[in-house]
């Protein structure tokens, strides 16, 4: 409905991604020419993120999201489960609000999945502060995205801007997102996510990370860009 509304009303359509623009105008295709592409940034904070977290582990892989069904959870634990056969146990810590408005049920279910095949690897920190979450990602060795649906991802940008490996399901946006940086699995090969995760886990050696200060300038660097891309699209609109 909403998207009804704005196709009626509104003079301009922002998009953040080409993929989500594209299957717009299939619906849509009258309304080509007030359809843009911004692509949002994450703005990193001046001072370095410390995770108190990140410190107990080593070696680990994060998921940054919420605990909603198409964020596609049960992927994760059948890749688990298939490593645990070959007595290999990689850490996955996840972030994010464990509240899903869909299904009551959910969250409910995954846990009792998680138990009863003992996966104590499966670590759920659930919900923590920015600085903290920012903090994890940079002393993991990737961040994984294994969602059925996506916008532009929030966490996968701030990998990016954290120069942060990814591993992500082979959806469009996704790969609109991260090119050919990313590492992809498709969202019900459960088989094919164990293979990349043994792979990676077992080379036991993280990136070196290039310094943060450098990292935060690019980051004010791409938000000027942003800036730039943002002001081209007003300049169009009032043409």
């Amino acid at each position: 409905m909403d998207i009804y509304i704005a196709s009626k009303n509104a003079s301009v359509i922002l998009f953040s991604s080409k993929t989500v623009k594209q299957t717009f105008l299939q619906k849509y295709p009258n309304l080509k020419k007030k359809s843009f592409v911004l692509n949002f940034l994450n703005k990193l904070p001046k001072k370095q993120p410390i995770s108190k977290l990140a410190k107990k582990f080593k070696n680990y892989f994060l998921i940054s999201n919420q605990f909603w069904i198409h964020k596609n959870y049960d992927l994760i634990v059948k890749g688990l489960i298939e490593l645990q056969k070959l007595q290999i146990n990689p850490y996955i810590l996840s972030t994010g609000t464990k509240f899903e408005w869909r299904s009551s049920s959910y969250y409910e279910n995954l846990l009792k999945e998680i138990k009863q095949n003992k996966l104590n690897n499966f670590i759920i920190l659930g919900k923590v502060s920015r600085e903290e979450q920012l903090g994890l990602m940079l002393n993991a060795n990737y961040l994984i995205n294994p969602s059925r649906s996506e916008g532009w991802n929030s966490a996968i940008e701030e990998a990016k801007s954290l120069k942060i490996k990814v591993m992500a399901s082979n959806l469009n946006v996704h790969k609109e997102q991260l090119g050919a940086k990313g590492i992809y699995f498709g969202c019900d090969d459960h088989l094919k996510f164990s293979h990349i995760l043994k792979k990676q886990f077992l080379k036991r050696k993280k990136l070196k990370q290039i310094g943060y200060n450098k990292l935060y300038s690019l980051n004010k660097f791409h938000f000027k860009k942003f800036a730039l891309n943002y002001q081209n699209i007003l300049i169009k609109i009032n043409k």
